[in-house]
């Protein structure tokens, strides 16, 4: 069980989450993992809500069924930041390129963070569109 617990930690150490499918132990990069939809994340976790309904006598299930709805609606609020995010991202490269910034050689991530720095703060995730 030690070995369990050193890998799972190990594996957060890289960025990575270790879960449990019926092909046995999977380790995925988190930022990968949590682009597929709620109910593929859900899913993978063993976490659908009709999932945890089956454990009803253990007391656990309520926080799991938290977990499930919790999960939903940050990955909701994601879904719906990200073309806000690509618009703003492919508004700000306009306004770059326009300004001769690109032109002087100054990378588009260092004007950015110049002039946008909550723009530039998104995480990568968010920021498909690049």
């Amino acid at each position: 069980m030690i070995d369990l617990k050193q890998l799972v930690l190990g594996k957060r150490d890289e960025g990575k989450i270790v879960y449990r499918s019926h092909e046995g132990l999977m380790a995925v990069p988190v930022d990968q993992f949590i682009q597929q939809p709620a109910d593929g994340i859900l899913y993978d976790l063993n976490q659908l809500e009709e999932v945890v309904l089956t454990f009803i006598d253990d007391p656990k299930w309520i926080n799991d069924f938290a977990v499930a709805l919790t999960i939903r609606a940050l990955k909701k609020d994601m879904d719906a930041l990200r073309p806000i995010a690509d618009e703003q991202l492919k508004l700000a490269e306009e306004e770059w390129a326009e300004e001769g910034s690109a032109a002087d050689g100054e990378p588009f991530e260092e004007w950015l963070a110049r002039r946008r720095p909550l723009l530039a703060a998104l995480p990568e995730r968010l920021k498909e569109a690049r």
